[in-house]
Order: structure tokens, then C-alpha cells, then sequence
């Protein structure tokens, strides 16, 4: 399939007008406010972000093991157990191993209060059958009431940060004007003082090459290199001096406004990289969960399902160039 038949398949693909103002894509001369929480609390500790005291907290997850003929009893039917467990507590993450090993080990990832409530419904979930060992936290092998075992002297808060005025839009490129082009698109991001803020930006052309790979240095100081995700560490920076100023002048030459950006929730992308562009397919809501909005699948599972392929197993992070590819891969196959 050549690019223009490929950009002809993906048009009805494209976020309608509706999708893109709901969704929270950057606009210069927004429809709708974002949406925020109040007052915003650091995601490390839970504190609000004017707490004058320092953030104490755990930078790795809990570990609860649980026998591994209960996992379902943790579960529920449908995964109904698991999900009531992540709304209620409060948790971000509760992942549960496929293993064969008498024990299986829960990652918990949240809070302390949240490790606690979440400590708490998984217990009685399997009281009847088993009494749970207390769990621990990974970093430091201590116990959920155990405090913080790392210390910043600043809160940090997971939202991506965006400021109106360093937003640039794509614009229709006079040489290219017959020509469309479809991109996959990738960005990982640190958190500073401000949230999170563009780390890396990874840019795939239609057949899966890389056209653009860029690390970028943030104004602020990293708080957070957020490694576990971001792929990021203080090392893969030494030496970096790429702004996003320069990133986003390096875009809109490469990508025009007729093109076609794929990539999953791209809003947190394009907002990390304040970068304006109608023109996107999102596998979030182009592969939707089987319980609808707000649910989205994760590109993970998308990639396992679908495609057969296992990505961000990487212990060192996720790969913006294997997950921009497992994007662009799924709409391939979608048409």
C-alpha cells in the first residue's frame, strides 16, 4: 500500500471535531478548559503541591503476594474485582503476573493511603480461603505504615505541564501541497517542579522508519526521570542542550497540517511537545475498551492482542520508537 492510499484509509479514522475538543488536544483558542483536579497533590505522596514540607516517599511499588490459586478470587469475574480494587483505593497501577509459581506477586503502585486500602480489599477478597503476609515495599523492603525511604525538596504533580503561549500549530507546506504524508508519533516525558514535561520525542514515517529522534532537555531541573516509563535517566541526558523550541521548529517542517499524526493517547503527546495538529488517528479510541469511556485499553494490551507482540517489557523503560511503531502497526492492520 503506498502513503497516499494509506493516508486515503486512515482518513475516517481521524478524530472528529467533538473527539478532539473532549479529549483535551492542544488548541490555540481552546473550546473547552482542561480539566484539573483541586487543589493538584503530588503523586509521589499524595501531599497537596503547596505543602511546604518535603515529598517523602517510596520510588518503587508495594509487593503483596498472593497465592496464585486465589489470583481469580482477586480478579472477579471479567477482571470486575480488580478494577473495583483500582477505583476504590485510589491506586494507579495493580498489575497481576501471569506465573506458574505457587506465589504470585501484586505490584502496587500509589500512595501510601492508597497501598493501604488496596492492601486491605485484596485481603478480604481471599480471607476466606488464605491470610495474606503483610507486603512490602520494593526500594526498601519495609512495610506499607513505613515511611517514604526517599526525600525531595519539591512536590511532584502527574499532569503534563502546557502553557498557551509556547503552543506552535502545523501548517500546509506550499512545496508538498499535493502531497500527504502519515507519521507515528511517540513522546516520553519528566517530571519537574511544573509536571511532567518532553524528555524524548520519537517521529516513525509511514513504512516504520525513524525520521526524527530527538532527547530534550526540559528548562526546569528533573525531579523525576520517571524511568520506569520514560525509558529516561539522569546518564541519557548528560550532554543534552535540544530544546523543545527546537523540536517543535524541526515538526512543522517535517509534518504539514494535511498530514495524518498516529499514535495512542496522543493528546498527552502532542501537549508535552505544545504542538497544534487536527489531523490524528488515536489506537485509544479507534480500539475502545469493552466497558466504553472513560476506560481505554493500553497499548500494551492492544499489542499483544492484535498484533501478537510484546512490547514495554523493556526493565529499563518503554521504547518511544517499539511503541510509535505498535501504533502505526495497528492501524495498518484496523484498514
Amino acid at each position: 500500500m503506498s502513503e497516499s492510499q494509506l493516508h486515503a484509509a486512515l482518513e475516517k479514522h481521524i478524530l472528529s471535531w467533538k473527539d478532539w475538543v473532549t479529549n483535551y488536544f492542544p488548541q490555540q483558542q481552546p473550546k473547552m478548559r482542561q480539566k484539573q483536579a483541586h487543589p493538584l497533590t503530588c503523586y509521589r505522596c499524595g501531599k497537596i503541591k503547596s505543602d511546604i514540607n518535603p515529598c517523602t516517599y517510596h520510588e518503587d511499588m508495594y509487593i503483596l503476594s498472593v497465592p496464585t490459586k486465589h489470583v481469580g478470587l482477586v480478579m472477579g469475574k471479567g477482571k470486575t474485582k480488580l478494577l473495583q480494587i483500582l477505583s476504590s483505593s485510589g491506586l494507579s497501577r495493580l498489575t497481576v503476573p501471569n506465573t506458574a509459581a505457587e506465589q504470585a506477586d501484586l505490584e502496587l503502585k500509589g500512595v501510601p493511603a492508597a497501598v493501604v486500602a488496596a492492601e486491605e480489599m485484596i485481603g478480604r477478597a481471599v480471607q476466606r480461603q488464605v491470610r495474606l503476609a503483610p507486603g512490602m515495599w520494593r526500594c526498601c523492603q519495609r512495610g506499607v505504615w513505613v515511611g517514604g525511604c526517599k526525600t525531595c525538596l519539591v512536590h511532584v504533580m502527574d499532569t503534563v505541564f502546557m502553557d498557551k503561549e509556547l503552543l506552535m500549530e502545523t501548517k500546509e507546506c506550499a512545496s508538498d501541497s499535493e502531497t500527504t504524508k502519515v507519521f507515528a508519533l511517540d513522546c516520553e516525558w519528566v517530571y519537574t517542579s511544573r509536571g511532567g514535561e518532553l524528555a524524548r520525542v520519537t517521529v516513525l514515517d509511514c513504512a516504520g522508519a525513524v525520521c526524527y529522534d530527538r532527547l530534550v532537555l526540559p528548562p526546569r531541573a528533573v525531579r523525576d526521570y520517571n524511568t520506569r516509563f520514560s525509558g529516561i535517566t539522569h546518564q541519557s541526558m548528560d550532554g543534552v542542550i535540544t530544546s523543545l523550541r527546537e523540536v517543535q521548529l524541526d515538526l512543522i517542517k517535517i509534518i504539514s497540517s494535511k498530514d495524518i499524526i498516529v499514535g495512542h493517547s496522543l493528546q498527552h503527546d502532542l501537549q508535552a511537545l505544545h504542538l497544534v495538529h487536527r489531523k490524528v488517528v488515536d489506537t485509544s479510541l479507534v480500539f475502545p475498551h469493552k466497558d466504553g469511556l472513560p476506560k481505554r485499553n493500553s497499548l500494551r494490551f492492544l499489542a499483544k492482542h492484535f498484533l501478537n507482540r510484546s512490547i514495554q517489557e523493556e526493565p529499563k523503560g518503554h521504547d518511544s520508537i517499539e511503541d510509535a511503531l505498535a501504533c502505526l502497526d495497528l492501524m495498518k492492520l484496523k484498514i
